[in-house]
Formats: structure tokens, sequence, C-alpha cells
């Protein structure tokens, strides 16, 4: 038995984020993303030749522009090692630093002022050894520089191939090169292929918990990928203190191959954890310029836990992180539009019952935030029928009001994610 319902359509004055079509550039190894709260905008960074380029853009999916970068330090003619790669900007103290690697496989940093784009000068090499891919990790304890090292070079308990070393950082340009600790080994074989390596080390801050993603396996294979290592302990340069995870928490899939040197960065509004990474369609892997930006959000549960999902495609049109400027308007009930659609009563939810979705991503009709409410008996409402996936639904109560879809818009945000919030009332 088929029963009808008849749904009235309005627009809320509900920000969406902007869209953006993966990869977001065709080319870009070893991505670096930060948003900064300051100028409201997106810091974003690639390994460009023997230049630094920065690239500050409202938008994520402006980072992918490259008429948008600006050359911020050229790193030839001041340090004189030619190429140059991995850079990643830092404030500290209220000052940018950006922190790179150059030939000769040295860590280095340059210092700024208040501006990102303001001139960088005083370029220091951090570490008198292997040195590459650094990064900085802020705790409560103070700041601390990551980076990919040869255990050898700090420990007697030694491997071939390289680690990740952990160091305080006793100025933005300094550490205590006689205070070096290794907190990761490529002890496994999921961490061999192609060589043994931990690389590519970023620091994740979430909900209380402390992470550092890196590189496992060589980026000449497939298997290069992504693990984690979560802080338990009380103390970073404690090697006690970090737990591996059992294997890739992010790997090949879905025709991109090789997904790692990673950053990760927190939505406009702090309420998405998101990656950015590089891959390639070179089914072998690849060290080269053939590897494409992309950007995902992580999904995150109650309990902190960090689920990075499978590689995304190229072509797939992805909602921008939460809090972004975009289409906005204000409520308008009067210019509603009615539509019928039917459902069969068998397979209908409960009234009492709230609903989560996923958003709507295939309905033109529905690019806007909406609220419904509906006429008609208290008949169960079938949510799996509709011309779209209701985000909530609210069973009693008064006419929909504005006030009321935007509680259940934040409700929602709780849940899956959301850019559309529907009420639907009887």
């Amino acid at each position: 038995m088929f029963k009808a319902l008849t749904l009235f359509l309005g627009v809320i004055g509900v920000a969406q984020a902007a869209q953006f079509t993966q990869p977001l550039r065709g080319s870009g190894p070893d991505p670096f993303v930060v948003y900064d709260t300051d100028t409201s905008s997106y810091l974003f960074m690639q390994t460009h030749g023997s230049v630094i380029k920065l690239t500050s853009a409202p938008t994520l999916g402006e980072t992918g522009v490259f008429s948008n970068e600006k050359t911020v330090y050229d790193e030839a003619s001041v340090v004189g090692r030619g190429g140059i790669w991995a850079p990643e900007i830092h404030k500290i103290d209220g000052k940018w630093h950006i922190y790179f690697t150059v030939e000769g496989k040295e860590a280095w940093v340059v210092s700024g002022g208040a501006n990102p784009y303001d001139e960088y000068s005083n370029p220091t090499k951090l570490f008198d050894h292997y040195g590459i891919d650094g990064t900085v990790l802020k705790t409560g304890s103070g700041n601390y520089f990551v980076w990919c090292c040869h255990s050898g070079d700090v420990s007697d308990n030694t491997i071939d191939g390289s680690s990740i070393c952990i160091s305080p950082l006793t100025a933005p340009n300094a550490i205590d090169q006689g205070n070096v600790a290794v907190i990761s080994r490529p002890d496994n074989a999921w961490e061999q292929d192609g060589g043994k390596t931990n690389e590519g080390p970023q620091p994740i801050q979430w909900n209380g918990r402390t992470y550092i993603s890196y590189s496992a396996s060589h980026c000449t294979t497939a298997s290069y990928s992504l693990a984690l290592l979560e802080l338990t302990g009380s103390d970073p340069m404690n090697p006690d203190s970090w737990v591996k995870s059992d294997g890739p928490v992010f790997s090949s899939g879905n025709g991109e191959y090789g997904p790692g040197h990673n950053g990760i960065f927190i939505s406009p509004d702090g309420s998405e954890l998101w990656n950015v990474y590089h891959a390639t369609t070179n089914s072998a892997g690849s060290c080269g310029d053939d590897r494409s930006t992309f950007a995902m959000r992580i999904a995150t549960s109650s309990d902190s836990n960090l689920n990075f999902g499978t590689p995304v495609q190229k072509g797939v049109v992805t909602e921008g992180p939460s809090g972004e400027p975009g289409s906005t308007g204000g409520s308008d009930t009067s210019a509603a539009e009615s539509i019928s659609v039917s459902y069969p009563a068998s397979s209908a939810v409960p009234l009492t019952e709230d609903v989560y979705a996923e958003a709507p991503t295939t309905t033109a009709a529905f690019e806007a935030p909406v609220f419904a409410t509906a006429t008609g008996s208290a008949a169960p409402f079938a949510s799996s029928n509709l011309p779209f996936t209701p985000v909530a639904l609210v069973a009693d109560g008064p006419e929909a009001t504005e006030e009321s879809v935007q509680k259940t818009e934040c409700k929602a945000k709780r849940g899956k994610k959301a850019r559309r919030a529907v009420i639907a009332q009887f």
C-alpha cells in the first residue's frame, strides 16, 4: 500500500561550503595545508624545485589554483644547495616559520613575521645529520621538532632505512641536538616494501588525543601508505609513550596508488579534521611530479578514533570543509515549492525516531539547505523514497520554523556530515 505525502520546501539561511573537484592539484607532491584564523584563509605549500611558494585562499578549492602562488623564499640563492622539498609553514609565538628539506637531506628553517607573506630570512640548519620531512608538534609541555632520521645517528638501537625522531624546540629555529629520541622504526613488513621507511611525520591533535601520522614503505611502490602513532604516555620524548597502529590506516585504492606524505588541518569552524595527501595513478608507485594532491575529511567518532577511509578518485566533486564562505540567504517560506511523493507504509520510519543520513548530492533542486513540513495524517514517514535524503526527522511540535531547522542542523553535525537540514512534521 502506498500513501501520498505533500512536502513544502523552503530555503533557509545556512551557509554552504564551496565545492571542489579532486584532485586539488594535478601535480602536487608533499602537500601541506594550515587554516590561518587571523586571515581567514588556507595556507598551502608543496614541493617546488629550488624555491618555496605559498598559496593563500579563502576556500580549500582555491588553493589548487597555481596562479595564486607567490614565491616566499628562494632557497638556492641563500642556502646554495639547489633542490628543496616538503616545506611546511607553522606559527610559533605569533610569527611564521617555514621548515623544509634541502639537497643533501638536511632539515632547515627560515623565519618570518606575523604575516605569512612577510620576508623570510636567517636560514638555519636544525640537525647535523640526515634529516628530512620536518614538522612541529605543539603540546602542553612545549614544542617539538619531529622529522625523518637515521636511527644510527642518535641511537645504539639501529635499523636500516629511515625512522621518526623527535627533539624539543628550544627556539623556533633550534633543537636540543643532545636530546633526540627515536619514536618509530620500520620494524614491520608493511613498512619495508621497496626499503625500510618511516617518513613524512604529521601531528594530529583531536578531541584531547595526540597522534602522528607517517608514511610507511618506499614511494617507489604501491605499498606507500599512512600509519599512525598515538601518544598514550605523558612524555613525547619517551618512545614507550607512543603506540603504533597495527598496519596502514590509509593505503592504495580506487585507482590511486601510494597515498602518503600528508598534511593534517582543521576546518574553519573547528568541527572537522582533514587529510591532504599525494597519490599517483601509476600502479607501481612514484616519487615524481606525477603525484597529485587530494584532500579528504577524516571521519571522527565520539571516542576520537580516526577513519581515513579510501583514497578518493579523480573527478569526484567534494564538499569543502565546514565553515568555508559559500552561499547564504534568508529564510524564504513565501516562495515555498509544493511537491507530492509516495511511499510504502510497510517500510516507513516511526514518527518517534530521529533519522540521520548523508545529505543529497545528486539533485540540483536541493543544492541549498531546505526544511520540509508535511500535511496529512500522522502516518509513518518513509525517508528512503523521497527525492532527497533527510538529515534529521523531527516528529512532533509546531510548524517548522527557521529556528527549529537551525537546531536540527546543529544536531545533525554531531552525526554524519550534513550540509542540508530537513525537518518533517505531521
